[in-house]
């Protein structure tokens, strides 16, 4: 589609009539391309053409056809995505998020739709993007419920620590949310009010790229986020980025046991590097190992590390669900 467009806008500007020859063999060469990549036999064939449009225009003048299109579709998509009954019965009425990317689950089950602004989370790439997602996370116009998923993304997109994609936001909705129900692959967090204390600086450490950190371990009731200063885009990195993505970052876990990509926009959000392993309620959905020692590779400037204990409550104050 976008080969067919661009060569369309090509053939459709004002070009003066003494090019005539070099645009259309321009033309030309550009069709062929978008044939060759997108080398289907329906597209050359006129009769089945004319057979996907009788179809198509059927089903623009039947709405019960439509509608039993429709029907089929979602009884599909359903039979797919499985979301256990239980889970359904407590979402209708609320207002939901789906977590990583299951979001066609809002449609398949006619759920009241609360996205988060970057509703895919993994995209939120962007300090300004971790923020308002953050903002809905914490907010009483948010989402009520998140409906979030084990299979196919909990175990990170892209080599990224899930927790840390994005950090602002994962560190909100710890705050804001809890687990209320896990069934098979799906599990629904509820809203509570923020049951997150103010942060407390455990330590301080200035490291080199590479140089590995000791990081303080949460105790009961309790996480520890760590402020990273130095692994973002500056200086001359940020000219060169217009042109090319910056180099990667990578947070190297005890002593590279477990290495993680790096968002350079959100590597400054406040990443959950510890916690009381009771407050995601356990099972299949831990998603953060126990982190003795971590350092930051990638970068050519010198690091500013600084943990904060974090308080937080084992039982919610009051269940706004």
């Amino acid at each position: 589609m976008a080969l067919s467009a661009l060569l369309a806008i090509f053939l459709m500007a004002p070009w003066p009539r003494q090019r005539a020859v070099v645009v259309l063999a321009t033309g030309a060469v550009l069709a062929a391309i978008a044939v060759h990549t997108y080398p289907t036999e329906a597209r050359m064939d006129v009769v089945a053409n004319l057979e996907r449009f009788a179809d198509s225009a059927e089903l623009a003048i039947r709405p019960g056809l439509r509608q039993q299109h429709i029907d089929e579709a979602r009884a599909n998509l359903q039979a797919t995505l499985a979301i256990d009954p239980k889970i359904l019965a407590a979402l209708r009425g609320k207002r939901v998020a789906i977590e990583p990317w299951e979001t066609s689950a809002a449609w398949a089950y006619d759920l009241d739709w609360s996205p988060f602004q970057a509703f895919q989370t993994y995209v939120a790439y962007t300090a300004r993007l971790d923020r308002l997602n953050a903002a809905a996370a914490e907010g009483p116009n948010g989402p009520e419920e998140i409906l979030r998923a084990t299979n196919g993304g909990r175990g990170g997109f892209a080599e990224r620590q899930p927790v840390w994609d994005p950090p602002e936001q994962n560190l909100a909705t710890v705050c804001n949310f809890i687990p209320t129900l896990t069934e098979g692959p799906w599990q629904l967090l509820s809203r509570i009010s923020n049951r997150c204390g103010p942060q407390e600086l455990i330590s301080s450490h200035s490291a080199e790229p590479g140089e590995e950190v000791s990081v303080p371990q949460a105790g009961r009731d309790e996480l520890v986020v760590l402020d990273l200063k130095g692994a973002g885009v500056e200086g001359l990195e940020r000219l060169r980025s217009l042109l090319w993505r910056p180099s990667e970052r990578f947070a190297v876990l005890n002593g590279g046991g477990h290495r993680y990509r790096l968002v350079p926009g959100t590597s400054e959000d406040g990443l959950i590097v510890s916690w009381d392993p009771a407050l995601n309620g356990g099972g299949e959905f831990v998603e953060l190992q126990t982190i003795r020692k971590m350092s930051v590779e990638g970068v050519d400037r010198r690091l500013q590390l600084d943990f904060y204990r974090v308080p937080i409550d084992s039982l919610p104050r009051h269940h706004t669900g």
